[in-house]
């Protein structure tokens, strides 16, 4: 229960945050924008395990229920019932990629900084390089028992049969991620507004503010629908289960 409790608390605290600085400075932050975007997108949660259950989350935590995977069209994985979701737990990934593409994007400004000869792409592939190593402490998660990586790559993953197995290639994944979307937050103009809010100014006030939303949080949502892509086309060259998952990681028939 320990771990759906700090995910609450943090999120309701950064949400918090968030809207202080909005109405201390008088308009829509696109770090308010970010942290919305990214939780709107915790609901692709489940689509990772298309066709294969990649990632397994703990069953028997504090608000875990049925995946609504099963329900999407075209679902070609797990059955109704078989595998547990836990929408706080997913929710609150979406601080810790708050985090890391802030931390992302004041790298690419302190390279910059140092580098000002760079080109762009120099500069962006120097934080997906800084995002894949970041990428390597998300062992953490498995070892705590929230989720558990159920399919993975044998000959690029650590721990390889264990129910803690880590895929060194989610790594990659996640330098993706953080490659984007720190991007997106750094190379932003005079106005706070991204590439994909561009032109939002011209509207009156409360439509832009609207329009700079939907940017986002379509912006934040492709780049995690890159991700789930990703492991998903991963899943289908191949891949190798625990050879035994505690029972906590089996659905109950009640859901």
């Amino acid at each position: 229960m320990v771990y759906p409790v700090i995910s609450v608390v943090c999120i309701t605290a950064a949400a918090a945050w968030l809207f202080r600085r909005c109405r201390v400075e008088r308009r829509l932050l696109f770090d308010a924008l970010l942290f919305l975007g990214l939780l709107f997108a915790s609901w692709q949660s489940p689509l990772m395990n298309w066709f294969h259950s990649v990632l397994v989350s703990n069953a028997s935590v504090w608000g875990a229920v049925g995946s609504w995977g099963p329900y999407v069209p075209g679902w070609q994985g797990a059955g109704p019932g078989a595998e547990a979701e836990m929408p706080l737990a997913s929710a609150s990934v979406c601080m810790s990629a708050l985090i890391v593409t802030v931390l992302c994007s004041k790298a690419l400004g302190w390279i910059k900084a140092r580098r000002p000869a760079w080109r762009t792409w120099r500069l962006v592939l120097a934080v997906f390089f800084i995002g894949i190593v970041l990428g390597l402490s998300e062992p953490l998660p498995s070892a705590s028992g929230i989720s558990v990586w159920a399919r993975a790559l044998p000959e690029v993953t650590l721990w390889s049969g264990e129910w803690y197995q880590f895929p060194v290639y989610q790594a990659v994944g996640s330098g993706l991620v953080c490659c984007m979307l720190g991007s997106l937050r750094f190379f932003r103009d005079e106005r706070d507004e991204s590439w994909v809010e561009r032109g939002a100014w011209r509207l009156p006030q409360r439509a832009a503010n609207w329009a700079r939303f939907l940017a986002v949080v379509g912006g934040v949502n492709a780049v995690m629908f890159l991700y789930t892509c990703f492991h998903i086309l991963l899943s289908l060259v191949g891949g190798q289960p625990p050879d035994q998952l505690p029972d906590s990681f089996q659905a109950p028939a009640a859901y």
